[in-house]
């Protein structure tokens, strides 16, 4: 008996500091997407996702390490260990091979951006290659299976489509009148056009190209499979605390003042 209790307590010291991560460093990848990730003029990152993912590592004591990095490139990097933590990322089989999935992290809708006088008849994504011009797309980007099959396989579909590498190639694109509209997430196009000058002409077509639960991303790579456990724990009593719905809340609106200015355009 005496032998059993002095082999628990071994593996409590040795397991409970691994599970707490008392000094741990998490290399997150970000992008400057106002409103859901920005960097404020202090020189801190801000924004939804960026309090969702502290709320989520604050549960085992862990501090991220923000590093600006392009979406596609992101992905690449944590399929190789290279950085530990994305935010909002959809699940793929080719993904899964690289990483855990924590979550949801919230769902997202992607909607096409138009020319506030533009009408378009819309009620299937093949419908999107029948408006007349090309369509801006982000670099990197999961816009749904569906979308994603046709992009590849299909030239007829793809031709109407051009792929650039962020918010700000889209936008001035659309106002130069070199495409009919651009794909985004529904929240980001909401709060653009409510808060960004360069988006006073564009409206949300009501019709829904993809619907997706977005996850916190981690790599199998840098991350052990004892912390994914721990961070799944977290991620339950951070849920359960209410912490991630007072977040989530705290930005649902377009008119709740946000805590900040982003330091550059919208890209």
């Amino acid at each position: 008996m005496g032998v059993k209790v002095k082999l628990n307590i071994l593996v409590l010291i040795y397991v409970i500091p691994q599970l707490s991560l008392a000094d741990c460093l998490v290399k997150v990848g970000v992008e400057d997407f106002f409103p859901q990730s920005y960097l404020h003029s202090s020189g801190h990152w801000q924004g939804m996702n960026i309090e969702l993912a502290e709320a989520l590592l604050d549960t085992i004591n862990c501090t991220p390490d923000y590093m600006t990095i392009p979406r596609k490139r992101a992905l690449h990097l944590m399929m190789n260990g290279e950085i530990d933590m994305l935010l909002n990322v959809s699940i793929t089989e080719e993904r899964k091979q690289g990483m855990y999935f924590i979550g949801p992290q919230q769902n997202e809708a992607i909607v096409l951006g138009i020319d506030e006088n533009s009408k378009f008849s819309i009620s299937s994504i093949d419908d999107l290659t029948h408006l007349g011009g090309l369509i801006s797309i982000q670099r990197g980007a999961h816009y749904g299976d569906e979308f994603s099959l046709k992009l590849e396989n299909e030239p007829d579909f793809s031709h109407y489509f051009v792929t650039v590498n962020g918010n700000k190639d889209k936008i001035k694109l659309l106002n130069l009148g070199r495409t009919i509209g651009f794909l985004e997430e529904y929240y980001q196009l909401r709060h653009a056009i409510a808060i960004h000058p360069e988006y006073k002409n564009v409206k949300i077509h009501p019709f829904v190209i993809h619907t997706n639960l977005v996850y916190f991303a981690f790599s199998k790579k840098s991350i052990k499979p004892d912390v994914y456990l721990s961070l799944k724990i977290g991620f339950e009593k951070a849920k359960e605390s209410g912490s991630f719905l007072k977040i989530i809340n705290k930005y649902n609106r377009v008119d709740v003042p946000i805590e900040g200015e982003p330091t550059g355009d919208f890209k």
